[in-house]
């Protein structure tokens, strides 16, 4: 008997930095994130390239992506740029877009084995997708 794995959509969680962006995945069905990739963003039109793929060869549905706050919730100097990242995402990309507070997302330390390593951009992008998939 051959088993058929059916793949569902995944949601991509951002972690959104001018130079390196973290990205965590989570599969809709199974709803526990993974630290996945960093990427390296060089221009806006390459962050959008380098998404676009993610988004085919993953089965992308939304993307979770971090809205930057201080701890009083007034917004910092990057709210807006990643405000205005989010609307360029998700016009050049065709998938919702949907903003977290990244507060609690605090940096964690690199993890690093002979076989991968995880670094805290990856980390906080699982940590602002675990707190989305917990509140929906």
């Amino acid at each position: 008997m051959t088993m058929v794995r059916t793949y569902m959509s995944s949601i991509l969680g951002i972690d959104y930095g001018r130079r390196h962006v973290g990205l965590a995945i989570a599969d809709e069905a199974v709803r526990q994130a993974l630290p996945w990739k960093s990427l390296e963003v060089k221009t806006s039109a390459d962050f959008i390239q380098q998404l676009k793929l993610v988004i085919k060869t993953e089965s992308i549905s939304k993307i979770v992506l971090g809205r930057p706050v201080k701890m009083t919730g007034e917004e910092t100097i990057l709210t807006a740029e990643v405000e205005a990242v989010a609307k360029e995402l998700e016009v050049g990309l065709g998938v919702p877009i949907i903003l977290v507070d990244e507060r609690l997302t605090s940096k964690g330390q690199q993890v690093t084995s002979r076989n991968f390593q995880i670094d805290d951009h990856q980390l906080a992008a699982r940590q602002l997708l675990e707190d989305y998939l917990l509140k929906h």
